[in-house]
């Protein structure tokens, strides 16, 4: 919903454009010149890589242009290390499970494991990293929590499966998150969401269809 909510605010989006040049007078921006795009033929992955259209440059007026480009990581500070792998996609292999790599006291996460994904991500990585770190520290082998262990077996076991279809409980919708004005927002770094009030808070509460409690059971083995 964040496009949505950014179009009603005013931000366009161009797809299939590329820029091309800065528009300048007298020293200031005026513009960013764009050319159009189409997708090529299929190269050898099957992969189609945007080509220019012919004649289809157009211009974005503007006095502020602000860069955003994907990047990727600079790895050539591990030059010389040797027994670290590199992935064909120019990251570092490690367990996915403790972020160890094949050098034992290394470990990683983030860009540089999973390539280009979310903070949440990243912080993921950290947080698993940092276990793992400290186990290995304290002379243990790094390894899962057993509560991260269980995680992994109810996922394996597909006790949720994500293309259920599951009916409405008593077809009951989402509670709207309140947010402040479109006005507002193009005039103030205000949250957009305001957040329930106890009432709906509540409301939304209740519309869980399904939660998972496990229970785990010792039995003793009878000779």
């Amino acid at each position: 919903h964040e496009v949505e909510d950014s179009e009603k605010e005013g931000v366009k989006y161009e797809f299939l454009a590329a820029p091309k040049r800065i528009v300048a007078e007298n020293g200031k921006v005026t513009g960013l010149e764009c050319v159009r795009m189409e997708l090529g033929e299929p190269d050898s992955s099957g992969r189609r890589s945007p080509v220019a259209v012919k004649g289809s440059e157009f211009v974005i007026p503007a006095d502020i242009i602000i860069q955003a480009i994907g990047q990727d990581c600079d790895l050539s500070v591990l030059n010389g290390v040797e027994g670290l792998k590199i992935s064909k996609w120019q990251t570092i292999e490690a367990d996915s499970d403790t972020m160890q790599t094949a050098i034992s006291d290394i470990f990683t996460g983030g860009d540089v494991f999973n390539g280009p994904l979310t903070i949440v991500d990243s912080c993921g990585n950290a947080r698993r990293a940092a276990d793992s770190i400290d186990q290995y520290l304290s002379g243990q082998k790094p390894s899962l929590t057993a509560s991260e262990k269980m995680d992994k077996i109810m996922k394996k076991l597909g006790v949720y499966d994500k293309n259920e279809n599951c009916e409405k409980a008593g077809k009951q919708d989402r509670v709207p998150m309140p947010t402040i004005t479109i006005e507002a927002r193009k005039t103030s770094f205000d949250e957009v969401e305001t957040g329930y009030d106890l009432n709906h808070a509540l409301e939304e509460a209740s519309r869980c269809m399904r939660c998972y409690q496990v229970g785990m059971v010792a039995l003793e083995k009878k000779a």
